[in-house]
């Protein structure tokens, strides 16, 4: 010690004197050389006391960035120097990067793909002019609030005449299922028809050819369509002669008179596989523009420069008022919706599952940063020696301060940089499970507000983990760190334990929020549906009314599909419904019963069908039979149920043999009730199953025969075996029938089932998959805390076992500081995991937030983790020799 305490004296001397760096490096090799002598004389091999002696000096390179530091540099200069120093750091403890490393590219990995979605489908600007301006006029139900939609080409006029806070309202309706042809194979496609207006109210001009002309508005004017960017590349090769080329959608032909700019997409917010690949004229008829009962149209207009939305809701709400007086019949019961139009309504509908996604991936960054935290706490208490040799040079506590917040700065970019790695092998996995409701799919991408937002997180986090290490460093005692011997002790840190507490409670919170959306999930898998998808294959098919305007021909054509399908090796029986279950579409109607009174009057689904459907499906018999051949259009017309409506209106006797009367036939006739069948559910898995009707197509009166439901056609095949390879078989069954006609959704009932769930399969992988590291992290934190625990009372626990102590005690003496924090960390958890319960209710199916299997099963898991990252120190303080111990201190 002396000799020690004779050279910082010497040294102190010789830096107040500014010797130069050869003077210093002679001076510290010297002395280098007498500590080397002296640990030599107390035992150690000359290797070991010349690393013995290295780490006492704390290393001739910090004294001579002491040296710098004591002279002052130029601020730049001394960041660069900063900067070297973290390198040359961080090079000299390979094993502590590389852990810091992968950690943090975990953590900024998973929170920039989750963010790179979550900006593309919320955040990401729209392509047109000063798009804050724009807004979106519906109308809502004034009885429940609801947004209901559009408005009319009459209603739309008089918007436009009567408002003072819009420069302009552009109109449009959506055509869903729309065939088309003329770019090639035949598709089925949703469009959309726009006022002439529309494009210049964006602030977007086509890239080739021109937009919509103000009398294409009208029927008498040309029937003109603008295609999207992507689908003139896709289907016409991008050749600049696609200028008045015809294409047919539904059968009506329209000339091609413009090609919109790469990128540009409306309605904004809509999922890829709906958005419109061209735009349509409206082409109103004089019938058309003056009636006020179809509110079919959106609106879109552009607010007055410096003018209030509220203002703009306020005047709309006064104008549909006003028309509500004016026209009660068509409009009463309607008010105003005026919104943002990047608040759309199929935008706002994913992002509470995008937000609960973004919030566990931070919870697994901020698990992250607690983790590096603690590790750069217990490298700091390493680095006491080292620290203190600085000080004693002269450099300042905030010097240090910055040194340390420098370092970690560093650790988080180039963890950074490697979370963009792991972000871009993650993306294209994410897309693969995304539902086909997220709007912008196609856009997700590394872009450079991404970048920036993995750069600003990184950096963010650096700081944030060096925080509490950099302020432990700039606060080290000079005299204490210069009583420790030469090897290290880590201190027994209430922050560490406490960042390890704090690690715990959120990995418990993520693996009990992954737990129940993992056991929702599987539920909602094992759902029974009502009907035996096994060897089922679908196809839609959607017939143009302009082609299909008569039932007879609709009629002849289900007749020619369903014989020449049933032709088909490894068919086993089919048939055609208008809404497949599940499906994306689906139908209803009011009935009245019987004997009953006529008000109120019930409603239901309807399904009109051909007489196989129900078997073809697999829907269970309950009661009666199924449908016949011999129930034909010129027989009895028979109607059979879902079991629901049996046991809501006839609880007693059954429906078999009573009669109701459909909304949809639009007269008198009375529909036999032949049979009960099993519930089916309908669109969603999580809602319960809908009361169904079910009649045969032939037996409906004409105008149900030939309205747009009617045209609607999904055929369903049962095959003996695999259904997969007669797809291109029903393909070529319908191009026979008619070449221009698209089918869509082929598809298997699997398939269809597993599309229906799809967001809750990625809610649960993701989260389940965040859950797993949360868990790794967290037994990470705790085995390295407990691991400086075991290292700094090696001394104590030594003394112990000296006294007597057998492995017992010791084990139960590690256990129990470890038992402590993990106590802690489960009860912070369990506080966390209920006030996260509630955000999770809206996203769980027949689980309840509180379930104990799931729980229980968290607790295990957790806990299991914790023991196996305490089975390497219980060894090490198993392993500590008393005598060794004792003898170094």
């Amino acid at each position: 010690m002396s000799i020690r305490h004779e050279w910082w004296q010497r040294l102190r001397g010789a830096f107040g004197r500014r010797p130069e760096l050869t003077e210093l490096d002679e001076e510290l090799s010297a002395h280098l050389a007498m500590l080397a002598d002296e640990y030599e004389a107390q035992g150690m091999a000359p290797l070991e006391a010349a690393r013995a002696a290295r780490l006492a000096l704390g290393g001739q390179a910090q004294i001579k960035e002491a040296y710098h530091d004591q002279r002052g540099l130029p601020f730049l200069e001394s960041i660069g120097q900063d900067l070297r120093y973290a390198a040359r750091s961080l090079r000299s403890n390979p094993g502590f990067a590389t852990v810091v490393l992968l950690t943090m590219a975990l953590g900024i990995g998973v929170n920039t793909s989750v963010f790179s979605v979550l900006y593309s489908a919320w955040f990401a600007p729209m392509n047109y002019a000063e798009p804050s301006a724009l807004a979106d006029v519906s109308v809502k139900n004034l009885q429940n609030g609801w947004q209901t939609g559009g408005t009319t080409w009459a209603n739309f006029a008089d918007w436009s005449a009567a408002n003072h806070v819009f420069t302009g309202l552009g109109a449009y309706r959506i055509q869903h299922l729309a065939s088309l042809t003329g770019g090639g194979e035949p598709e089925e496609v949703s469009l959309a028809r726009v006022s002439a207006n529309l494009f210049p109210l964006l602030g977007v001009e086509p890239a080739l050819g021109r937009g919509l002309g103000e009398l294409d508005d009208r029927a008498e004017g040309s029937r003109s369509a603008v295609l999207s960017y992507g689908y003139w590349q896709t289907h016409f090769g991008g050749d600049p002669g696609v200028l008045g080329r015809s294409i047919a959608v539904d059968g009506e032909p329209f000339a091609v008179v413009g090609v919109m700019p790469k990128g540009f997409a409306f309605p904004p917010g809509w999922p890829v596989v709906y958005q419109p690949p061209l735009w349509l004229s409206l082409n109103l008829t004089a019938e058309q523009r003056i009636q006020r009962g179809s509110h079919a149209l959106g609106v879109v207009g552009r607010r007055r420069p410096g003018l209030p939305l509220g203002q703009a809701q306020a005047e709309m709400e006064a104008i549909v008022a006003r028309l509500a007086a004016a026209y009660p019949k068509e409009n009463s019961g309607y008010g105003a919706w005026v919104t943002p139009l990047s608040e759309t309504r199929q935008a706002r509908e994913v992002r509470p599952a995008l937000a609960l996604l973004m919030a566990g991936a931070c919870l697994v960054l901020l698990i992250a940063c607690v983790n590096v935290a603690n590790l750069l706490l217990v490298r700091g208490a390493a680095r006491r020696r080292e620290f203190a040799i600085r000080q004693a040079l002269g450099v300042s506590g905030r010097r240090l301060l910055r040194q340390v917040l420098t370092e970690s700065a560093l650790l988080g970019l180039l963890g950074g940089a490697a979370g963009l790695v792991v972000a871009w092998i993650c993306l294209p996995l994410m897309q693969a499970l995304l539902p086909r409701s997220l709007p912008h799919m196609a856009e997700i991408r590394l872009n450079p507000a991404v970048l920036a937002f993995s750069a600003t997180c990184s950096l963010a986090c650096g700081l944030l983990f060096g925080l509490a290490p950099a302020f432990h460093a700039s606060r080290v005692s000079i005299e204490h760190a210069l009583r420790q011997s030469a090897r290290t002790i880590a201190p027994r840190s209430r922050l560490a334990r406490g960042l390890v507490v704090a690690e715990m409670g959120l990995a418990l919170v993520l693996l009990t929020t992954g737990g129940l959306l993992a056991e929702s999930f599987r539920r909602v898998s094992s759902v029974n549906f009502g009907f035996d998808r096994e060897r089922v294959l679908t196809m839609r098919v959607t017939l143009p009314k302009q082609k299909y305007g008569s039932a007879a021909r609709i009629l002849a054509f289900r007749r020619d599909l369903l014989a020449k399908a049933a032709q088909l090796p490894g068919v086993h029986i089919l048939g055609t419904v208008d809404a497949i279950p599940l499906g994306t579409l689906m139908s209803g109607t009011d009935f009245d019963i019987e004997g009953r009174p006529v008000q109120p009057r019930q409603h239901c689904g309807l399904g009109k069908v051909s007489g196989d459907y129900l078997r073809a499906m697999g829907i269970p018999l309950r009661a009666g039979r199924y449908f016949t051949q011999g129930d034909r259009a010129e027989t009895e017309r028979v109607a059979v149920v879902s079991e629901s409506i049996s046991r809501r209106y006839w609880p007693q006797g059954g429906a078999v043999g009573r009669r109701i009367r459909l909304d949809e036939t639009g007269g008198d006739d009375w529909f036999t009730v032949v049979g009960v069948v099993g519930d089916v559910r309908q669109l969603r898995a999580d809602r319960p199953p809908e009361e169904t009707i079910y009649t045969l197509n032939e037996q409906m009166d004409e105008a149900a025969q030939k309205n747009s439901t009617a045209r609607l056609n999904v055929l369903v095949v049962r095959a003996t075996n695999d259904p997969a390879p007669l797809a291109a078989s029903l393909r070529q069954v319908l191009r026979e029938i008619d070449a221009d006609q698209p089918a869509a959704d082929v598809m298997t009932m699997d398939q269809l089932v597993d599309r229906n769930i799809a967001g809750r399969k990625l809610n649960a992988f993701l989260l389940g998959s965040f859950s797993v590291l949360a868990l790794i992290l967290a037994a990470i934190g705790l085995f390295g805390t407990v691991s400086a625990m075991v290292a700094g009372r090696s001394a104590e626990i030594g003394v112990r076992m000296a006294l007597g102590a057998g492995p017992g005690s010791v084990a139960s003496l590690v256990l129990r500081e470890a038992g402590s924090l993990a106590v802690a960390g489960l009860l912070l958890g369990a506080l966390g995991a209920a006030a996260a319960s509630r955000v999770l209710q809206g996203f769980l199916y027949d689980v309840h937030p509180g379930d104990p299997r799931v729980l229980a099963a968290v607790a295990a898991v957790l806990g299991l983790a914790m023991l196996a990252a305490l089975l390497t120190p219980v060894r090490r303080a198993l392993g500590v020799d008393p005598l060794t111990v004792l003898r170094e201190d």
